[in-house]
């Protein structure tokens, strides 16, 4: 993307890798944020406004700035290893747990497949990045509102997503 924007192929792979090089510490520091009482639905604000702000930032900023949004976005990558814990901890059993991981990932991997070459064929389609981009950060906001709803309290004080009956036939 960022070389067709013209950055060199070089200079394009350096900004994937410092992407991918923020993406791990983040992803760290998003854990211990998340596994703390309460600090959840922060954290998943802190990755989803930063992944927004990331892409919005590809749409605006010069290409010679692309640094600012591969860390940006690397940062918003942490959303995998937070999306972990919060599914390790809504079983309130092992096979509870390990239903429910099943179900997320395998409708997650499933979604996240479309998202690579629905973007190349947006491209194609329109010539540009501004509308792959675009839907990109559409998707990127309902992350948020999405973040808000998994994270709330239920009427029983648990947290939203605890104790949820998948494949274990409890009602």
């Amino acid at each position: 993307m960022l070389t067709t924007m013209g950055l060199s192929a070089s200079d394009s792979g350096l900004m994937f890798g410092l992407m991918q090089l923020v993406s791990v510490p983040a992803g760290m520091v998003l854990i211990a944020l998340g596994a703390r009482p309460g600090m959840l639905r922060p954290a998943f604000y802190l990755v989803s406004i930063t992944m927004a702000v990331g892409i919005a930032s590809l749409l605006v900023l010069p290409v010679a700035l692309a640094a600012v949004p591969a860390v940006l976005i690397g940062f918003g990558l942490g959303i995998f290893p937070l999306v972990m814990v919060m599914i390790s901890r809504s079983g309130t059993s092992t096979a509870e747990t390990t239903a429910l991981s099943t179900v997320a990932q395998s409708s997650g991997y499933l979604l996240a497949t479309a998202g690579p070459f629905g973007m190349g064929l947006l491209h194609s389609a329109t010539g540009g990045w501004i509308l792959p981009l675009g839907l990109l950060l559409v998707l990127a906001l309902v992350q948020i509102v999405v973040s808000h709803l998994v994270t709330g309290r239920t009427t029983s004080g648990k947290p939203a997503g605890a104790s949820l009956p998948i494949a274990t036939g409890r009602k």
